[in-house]
């Protein structure tokens, strides 16, 4: 297995802190980048496009682990790459006027891919304009990965 980014690496299922010297790109408090997370296929990795946990409070964030069903608390300067994101109505899940939640993903120290909801309040992605524009590796940018609507609490079984 060869790591490429050792900033989704963790212990416990939980993601690692951000990893020294990874390639970030940093606009107008975006903190956006393409990453590259293992996979045990070749070429033995995805593209991706990575962020941060930004908004948690200092006793972070919990959310629910959909690989394990478990809570992990995430915490602000972990780093997490981005899935599929939806438009909360309701105003559970979405916080602080921030409608938009995203799927986000990270990868621990045994190589297991964890998931779990989150809104994008947490995380540090920037504007709603300037994350939709930005390009996703895997072609279109990350507009292109909108999923419908949201009701409800983020940490809901679904």
């Amino acid at each position: 297995m060869v790591v490429l980014i050792g900033g989704l690496f963790g212990g416990a299922g939980a993601p690692a802190q951000a990893a020294a010297g990874a390639t970030e790109q940093t606009v107008a408090a975006a903190n956006l980048w393409n990453c590259r997370v293992p996979s045990l296929s070749y070429p033995y990795y995805i593209d991706e496009v990575c962020t941060t946990i930004t908004g948690a409070p200092a006793s972070g964030v919990r959310v629910l682990d959909r690989s394990t069903g478990s809570t992990v608390t995430l915490y602000n300067g972990n780093s997490v790459f981005l899935g599929a994101w939806f438009v909360d109505s309701s105003g559970l899940c979405g916080v602080n006027g921030d409608p938009y939640v995203w799927s986000v993903w990270w990868v621990d120290s045994s190589s297991r891919y964890h998931f779990a909801y989150i809104g994008d309040w947490y995380l540090s992605t920037g504007s709603a304009s300037y994350w939709a524009s930005y390009r996703d590796p895997q072609g279109g940018t990350l507009n292109d990965r909108y999923r419908g609507s949201w009701s409800g609490y983020c940490n809901r079984p679904l």
